[in-house]
C-alpha cells in the first residue's frame, strides 16, 4: 500500500512531468485513489469515505479496499490505532467484491473464517 501511495502522489523534487496521460480518469477510479492513499497514510475515516463513494459510483475494487479497512487483520498489521476492525463488515465487502469480479476477495473470505 504505501508504494502505491507513493505513486499516486507522483514525484515530489520535479515539478515537470515526465508524461502526461490522454485518457481522462473517471471519478470512480479517483475516488478509488484518494481513498487508497488516505488508507495507506493510515486515515482509515476518510479512506472509507472516498472508497464508499467510489464504489458507489462502480468501481468493485474499491469494495475490496473497503473490506481491508474493516479487516481487523489488516488494520493490526497497519497499526492503525482508534479504529476498530469489524470482521462482519470486512466480510460483507469481500464478498461484494467477489461477486464482482475482483480478483484475491475468496482468499480474503478464507482468511477471516480461519481466524
Amino acid at each position: 500500500m504505501n508504494k502505491l501511495a507513493t505513486a499516486l502522489r507522483g514525484p515530489t523534487t520535479d515539478a515537470t512531468p515526465i508524461a502526461s496521460l490522454s485518457i481522462p480518469i473517471d471519478d470512480a477510479r479517483r475516488l478509488c485513489a484518494e481513498g487508497l492513499v488516505a488508507f495507506a497514510n493510515g486515515d482509515i475515516a476518510t479512506a472509507r469515505a472516498f472508497l464508499q463513494r467510489a464504489a458507489e459510483d462502480g468501481d468493485a475494487r474499491a469494495l475490496m479496499a473497503l473490506g481491508d479497512t474493516y479487516d481487523p487483520t489488516t488494520l493490526t498489521r497497519l497499526g492503525a490505532v482508534g479504529v476498530k476492525g469489524d470482521e462482519g463488515t470486512a466480510r460483507s465487502y469481500y464478498s461484494r467484491a467477489l461477486a464482482a469480479g475482483v480478483g484475491g476477495a475468496r482468499e480474503r473470505i478464507a482468511a477471516l473464517a480461519s481466524k
